[in-house]
């Protein structure tokens, strides 16, 4: 006889490699398609050229891997990581410990172990191109996982391969550039969502296959999953604190048990450690939301004490629910942010405050709502979820879970119980968190989107049928079986009318007439089961046949010819910029200048700077806070004592970009799919850069900008001769150099 483990190992070796292999094929076109696009953008190009290309905080972390790459000793090499002087001059660092660089490291080895003749940077976009592919495997053998029938067996595994493709073909709709601008799914090659992505689908799967007490070793993989999901994205532990908060509900509905929950927590909680750990205590995994809310659910969990064991009523588990994750988020925010001061992932917080607040105006959530990927969602995104059909399936597979969890809440409102269908809860839940995330910044759609896609591949799974099946069983036995079925008591009349049916005789006849009547209900029972399936069947492959015609076009399109894409005149103007700067001052010199354009001077040059993109540090946002005031109607003398007494900077370059910055008008969470255009805010109604520095400070300040006084940056790009304590080197460009005098 043919264990579980065995059919499981029989169908991953006949499924597997053919759903890879075409999901790779595809990925590889896809490389050959963004190498045809790039062919004069980006990998015929000088080695300068590539690293100009990679924006902002893309060129901050590649810096770092080229730091390794270049160093003959690899400890030599590692110690640049630990010992970083030249990205918070004139402070040093433990960049290790500050930026999450494991991919950067990863790639820094590949390169000097094994293509060491490769440039980098062209290294670099293979392995983002590779790591696509990975991310394509991941979230469809997580629809395997989640669509696969309860009882495991080889045939449900095969025809868990169906909503594979389904999540493929869907996947494959969003390639597409206009789809997905703003989410960074496969443009611009970012390193790290994409590393990341493959982690956080492990992660659900793992979760998901945890609270199906599949096998002893999920906890193990939840574990694992969370510390390399942690190790490779900042945002992370955030994420982590959405699994926790879907968790909570799935064990405030009663699906799972207090020991379950808890024991998912513990794992949450020794991931963030775990990682922590590995970077060398990084405060921002260790003091996260998720790991505060653990901890609260720990403390309430052993105040509780002897009732654990016992089942909890509903109100109690909500109570508790709710206690934790306010509890959590209040140790956060309140005692760790504002009492201690260990604030480095708050902004997140203030962020999606403002979202809500229209009064709420501090300075982060001004910087960021700033930039269009950190408004509300437009609803021309909606549209397009729409078309690709990801949103309509998505949401009826929704619609159908979320009526047999409530179905199953009010008939069994009792003690809590291990429901079978606690992970398609969960992964329910999760969808809804990452929805209302990509709503409120459309730039997490690229957590949305992928959600949606999952979810609405189970509408043709094995487990969908399941359910349908579950739900026509309780739709027979409540409102069809009682009104089709044969009365007992007319059935035992038929035998007990006359006298020589009583005695042992008649009640065997009755027995038997009885036992009968229940093998026709269930019988009938059956059939409706029966049908339920071969509609579930019919349905499953028209949604196949629409969605891979849908795909047709779409795989066209990606790999036909395309304009080349070349690099910028901004991008020209900074490659102008830095070899003037290297042959005019010296390797270490410290230079104050914006974010982006300080991520292309680490990258591109040996000098110092004094800012990065990097915002997710308390103190890099001090800095920020602190450097944002040259926008400002501030004297000039003010701003020289800063850059040298803060900062020890000799060369100042402004940048005409931020100077003259309009931010998009702030659109709040209930005005959403009401945001304007994401391309340009030039003609909207907005904010500028001075109201933002003008805003109020991680320490509770406000700017003090005098009306009277021109603003600073202005004044020293319009007018630089007229500076007294700098002076005007040269003008390239959008780009102003002065020497601080």
């Amino acid at each position: 006889m043919i264990s579980k483990r065995q059919d499981v190992r029989m169908c991953l070796a006949v499924v597997a490699p053919i759903v890879v292999g075409v999901l790779l094929k595809f990925s590889c076109r896809l490389f050959m398609t963004i190498q045809h696009v790039y062919r004069d953008g980006f990998f015929n190009l000088s080695p300068s050229q590539r690293r100009v290309g990679l924006y902002s905080e893309n060129a901050f972390y590649f810096s770092f891997a080229e730091g390794i790459a270049n160093e003959n000793d690899l400890w030599k090499g590692l110690d640049t990581l630990i010992h970083d002087d030249r990205s918070e001059a004139p402070t040093t660092i433990n960049a290790w410990n500050r930026f999450n660089l494991v991919q950067e490291l990863i790639v820094a080895l590949v390169h000097k172990w094994g293509f060491s003749g490769w440039d980098l940077a062209v290294l670099y976009a293979v392995i983002v191109v590779g790591l696509t592919s990975v991310q394509f495997v991941t979230l469809t053998c997580t629809a395997a996982v989640a669509g696969v029938g309860n009882n495991r067996g080889m045939w449900h595994w095969i025809a868990a391969a169906v909503p594979m493709c389904v999540c493929a073909s869907l996947l494959v709709t969003h390639v597409r550039p206009d789809a997905v601008a703003y989410t960074r799914f496969f443009t611009n090659f970012v390193l790290r969502e994409n590393t990341a992505a493959p982690f956080v689908w492990l992660q659900v799967a793992s979760v998901m296959a945890f609270l199906r007490q599949w096998d002893k070793s999920a906890p193990g993989c939840v574990w694992g999953s969370s510390v390399l999901c942690l190790l490779t994205w900042q945002f992370a532990p955030f994420l982590m604190f959405v699994h926790m908060v879907a968790a909570s509900g799935v064990y405030a509905a009663g699906f799972i048990p207090t020991t379950k929950v808890t024991r998912l927590f513990r794992v949450f909680g020794a991931a963030s450690v775990c990682a922590s750990v590995i970077m060398m205590g990084n405060s921002m995994m260790l003091l996260s939301m998720a790991t505060c809310t653990a901890l609260v659910w720990e403390v309430l969990t052993i105040a509780e004490g002897n009732r654990v064991s016992t089942p909890l009523g509903f109100s109690h588990r909500v109570l508790k629910t709710l206690v934790a994750i306010a509890g959590g988020v209040s140790v956060k925010i309140l005692l760790l942010g504002r009492v201690l001061g260990m604030g480095s992932d708050s902004h997140i917080a203030g962020i999606l405050r403002a979202k809500i607040d229209q009064e709420y105006n501090d300075f982060q959530s001004l910087v960021y709502l700033c930039d269009g990927a950190f408004q509300t969602m437009p609803s021309s995104m909606i549209d397009g979820l729409i078309a690709t059909n990801v949103l309509p399936y998505a949401a009826c597979s929704a619609l159908i879970i979320a009526l047999l969890s409530l179905t199953s809440i009010v008939a069994a409102p009792g003690p809590e119980i291990m429901h079978k269908y606690a992970d398609l809860a969960y992964l329910l839940l999760v969808t809804i968190g990452f929805g209302v995330l990509a709503i409120s910044i459309v730039r997490l759609a690229v957590l949305w989107i992928p959600a949606l896609i999952l979810q609405g591949s189970l509408l043709v799974s094995p487990r969908m049928c399941d359910v349908l099946c579950d739900a026509s069983d309780w739709t027979y036995d409540k409102i069809i079986g009682p009104t089709t079925a044969t009365p007992a008591a007319t059935r035992r009349s038929d035998v007990t009318h006359t006298p020589s049916s009583k005695g042992k005789k008649g009640r065997r006849a009755t027995e038997a007439h009885t036992k009968l009547s229940d093998v026709d209900h269930v019988e009938a029972k059956g059939q409706w089961a029966t049908t339920v399936r071969m509609v579930h069947f019919l349905l499953s492959l028209l949604v196949l046949r629409r969605v891979v015609q849908a795909v047709r076009p779409v795989y066209a399109e990606i790999t036909t010819e395309v304009a080349h894409v070349g690099i910028s005149p901004s991008e020209t103007a900074t490659l102008q910029l830095t070899e003037w700067l290297t042959a005019h001052y010296d390797d270490g010199t410290i230079v104050a200048t914006d974010g982006p354009l300080s991520s292309h001077l680490r990258c591109l040059t040996k000098f110092r700077i004094v800012q990065h993109p990097h915002a997710e540090d308390y103190h890099m946002r001090i800095r920020h806070e602190t450097l944002y005031q040259q926008y400002n109607r501030v004297p000039e003398e003010a701003i020289r004592n800063t850059l040298v007494s803060h900062f020890g900077a000799k060369v100042l370059v402004l940048s005409r970009g931020p100077c003259y910055l309009k931010c998009r008008p702030k659109t709040l969470l209930w005005n959403a799919f009401q945001s304007p255009n994401l391309e340009s805010a030039d003609d909207m109604d907005g904010y500028m850069v001075e109201d933002v520095a003008n805003a109020t400070r991680s320490d509770g300040t406000v700017g003090t900008g005098d009306p009277t006084v021109a603003r600073f940056c202005e004044k020293a790009i319009e007018s630089p001769q007229s500076l007294k304590h700098f002076t005007h080197r040269t003008t390239i460009g959008p780009f102003t150099v002065l020497d601080i005098l």
